[in-house]
Protein backbone atom coordinates (compact mmCIF):
# COMPACT_ATOMS: atom_id res chain seq x y z
CA UNK A 1 0.00 0.00 0.00
CA UNK A 2 2.78 2.28 0.62
CA UNK A 3 3.39 2.45 -3.23
CA UNK A 4 0.14 3.43 -4.18
CA UNK A 5 0.14 6.04 -1.47
CA UNK A 6 3.36 7.13 -2.76
CA UNK A 7 2.50 7.22 -6.53
CA UNK A 8 -0.85 8.86 -5.50
CA UNK A 9 0.76 11.72 -4.15
CA UNK A 10 3.05 12.05 -7.47
CA UNK A 11 0.70 12.06 -9.70
CA UNK A 12 -0.98 14.63 -7.54
CA UNK A 13 2.24 16.62 -7.17
CA UNK A 14 2.25 16.17 -11.12
CA UNK A 15 -1.25 17.63 -11.85
CA UNK A 16 -1.32 20.64 -9.07
CA UNK A 17 2.10 22.00 -9.89
CA UNK A 18 0.74 23.12 -13.46
CA UNK A 19 -2.39 23.93 -12.31
CA UNK A 20 -1.36 26.73 -9.28
CA UNK A 21 1.17 27.74 -11.86
CA UNK A 22 -1.44 28.65 -14.84
CA UNK A 23 -3.55 29.71 -11.91
CA UNK A 24 -0.68 32.52 -11.19
CA UNK A 25 -0.62 33.70 -14.93
CA UNK A 26 -3.85 33.75 -15.55
CA UNK A 27 -4.90 36.42 -12.52
CA UNK A 28 -1.65 37.73 -13.51
CA UNK A 29 -2.54 38.36 -17.04
CA UNK A 30 -6.19 39.51 -15.72
CA UNK A 31 -4.64 42.31 -13.69
CA UNK A 32 -3.19 43.76 -16.65
CA UNK A 33 -5.99 43.51 -18.71
CA UNK A 34 -7.59 45.49 -15.72
CA UNK A 35 -4.96 47.95 -15.45
CA UNK A 36 -4.93 48.57 -19.38
CA UNK A 37 -8.34 48.94 -19.77
CA UNK A 38 -8.96 51.40 -17.11
CA UNK A 39 -6.07 53.46 -18.84
CA UNK A 40 -7.79 53.50 -22.08
CA UNK A 41 -11.06 54.33 -20.41
CA UNK A 42 -9.45 57.10 -18.27
CA UNK A 43 -8.21 58.11 -21.78
CA UNK A 44 -11.36 58.17 -23.64
CA UNK A 45 -13.08 59.99 -20.99
CA UNK A 46 -10.85 62.70 -20.56
CA UNK A 47 -10.54 62.91 -24.23
CA UNK A 48 -14.50 63.11 -24.26
CA UNK A 49 -14.59 65.27 -21.78
CA UNK A 50 -11.92 68.31 -23.52
CA UNK A 51 -14.45 67.67 -26.73
CA UNK A 52 -17.37 68.32 -24.82
CA UNK A 53 -15.55 71.94 -22.69
CA UNK A 54 -13.71 73.32 -25.09
CA UNK A 55 -15.99 74.40 -27.06
CA UNK A 56 -17.95 75.90 -24.17
CA UNK A 57 -14.90 77.36 -22.84
CA UNK A 58 -14.06 79.30 -26.39
CA UNK A 59 -18.07 80.36 -26.07
CA UNK A 60 -17.55 81.85 -22.60
CA UNK A 61 -14.29 83.55 -23.48
CA UNK A 62 -16.35 85.60 -25.95
CA UNK A 63 -18.85 86.38 -23.56
CA UNK A 64 -16.75 89.53 -22.25
CA UNK A 65 -15.77 90.97 -25.43
CA UNK A 66 -20.05 90.80 -26.31
CA UNK A 67 -20.33 92.50 -23.12
CA UNK A 68 -17.76 94.90 -24.14
CA UNK A 69 -19.86 95.61 -27.50
CA UNK A 70 -23.20 96.28 -25.80
CA UNK A 71 -21.52 98.75 -23.82
CA UNK A 72 -19.35 101.17 -25.93
CA UNK A 73 -20.91 104.09 -26.73
CA UNK A 74 -20.16 107.40 -28.26
CA UNK A 75 -21.41 110.65 -27.34
CA UNK A 76 -22.96 113.20 -29.85
CA UNK A 77 -23.18 117.26 -29.37
CA UNK A 78 -25.70 118.98 -31.64
CA UNK A 79 -25.35 122.65 -31.80
CA UNK A 80 -28.53 124.63 -33.50
CA UNK A 81 -26.81 127.73 -33.73
CA UNK A 82 -24.44 126.23 -36.03
CA UNK A 83 -26.64 123.23 -37.52
CA UNK A 84 -23.78 120.77 -36.85
CA UNK A 85 -23.39 117.45 -35.20
CA UNK A 86 -20.28 116.79 -33.76
CA UNK A 87 -18.94 113.50 -31.96
CA UNK A 88 -16.63 112.65 -29.30
CA UNK A 89 -14.52 109.80 -30.22
CA UNK A 90 -13.14 107.31 -28.32
CA UNK A 91 -13.62 103.85 -27.08
CA UNK A 92 -14.41 101.56 -24.08
CA UNK A 93 -17.16 101.76 -21.40
CA UNK A 94 -19.25 104.62 -20.78
CA UNK A 95 -19.37 106.19 -17.12
CA UNK A 96 -21.71 104.23 -14.62
CA UNK A 97 -21.51 101.05 -17.69
CA UNK A 98 -20.21 98.49 -15.38
CA UNK A 99 -19.34 98.15 -11.85
CA UNK A 100 -15.66 98.24 -11.77
CA UNK A 101 -14.80 99.08 -15.17
CA UNK A 102 -12.63 101.72 -16.18
CA UNK A 103 -13.58 104.74 -18.58
CA UNK A 104 -11.35 106.82 -21.24
CA UNK A 105 -11.66 110.48 -20.02
CA UNK A 106 -12.80 112.30 -23.44
CA UNK A 107 -13.02 116.43 -23.62
CA UNK A 108 -14.51 119.10 -25.73
CA UNK A 109 -14.93 122.39 -25.25
CA UNK A 110 -17.44 123.69 -23.30
CA UNK A 111 -21.07 123.83 -25.61
CA UNK A 112 -22.75 126.74 -26.57
CA UNK A 113 -26.08 127.32 -24.94
CA UNK A 114 -28.85 125.64 -26.55
CA UNK A 115 -26.78 122.49 -27.35
CA UNK A 116 -28.27 119.70 -26.62
CA UNK A 117 -25.81 116.42 -26.01
CA UNK A 118 -26.92 112.88 -26.28
CA UNK A 119 -24.66 109.56 -25.66
CA UNK A 120 -26.00 106.01 -27.64
CA UNK A 121 -24.81 102.44 -26.61
CA UNK A 122 -23.70 100.58 -30.42
CA UNK A 123 -25.64 97.29 -30.26
CA UNK A 124 -23.87 94.08 -30.38
CA UNK A 125 -21.80 93.66 -33.32
CA UNK A 126 -22.23 90.11 -35.06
Amino acid sequence: MSIRYNLLILLLFISLVPLLGIGTVVRRDIFRLGANLAKRSENVLIHKADDGLTPIVRERAQVPGRERQLFESTTLFYDPALDLFEELDGDGFPLGGVKDGGFELRERAKPSPGSVVGTETSPPRS
